[in-house]
């Protein structure tokens, strides 16, 4: 245990004097503000786009998983409509 904290003590001593300081690699945490259905949706596009088989999501299983769960999976099923619909008009214009 006496070694886990001087160990832990060197380490935060060289972080507090910059020694970890690395200007090459930052962390952006900017949020996209776009919907679960429009993901679902560019995900589809996106898959004919680069020619790439669509996906089979089980929508009807993650419904009542929803359903069960009081909304939990609101966003999972949200994405799987907007793929499963934009996929839908995709292969009815085509």
């Amino acid at each position: 245990m006496k070694l886990i904290k001087k160990l832990h003590n060197l380490i935060k001593h060289n972080y507090e004097n910059g020694k970890y300081i690395n200007k090459k690699y930052t962390y952006n945490n900017t949020k996209i503000n776009v919907s679960d259905y429009k993901l679902g949706q560019n995900k589809a596009l996106s898959d004919f786009d680069h020619g790439k088989f669509f996906k089979i999501y089980p929508q009807t299983i993650i419904e009542i998983l929803n359903s069960l769960f009081k909304g939990k999976f609101d966003e999972i099923l949200n994405f799987i409509k907007g793929y499963n619909e934009t996929k839908s008009n995709i292969k009815n214009n085509s």
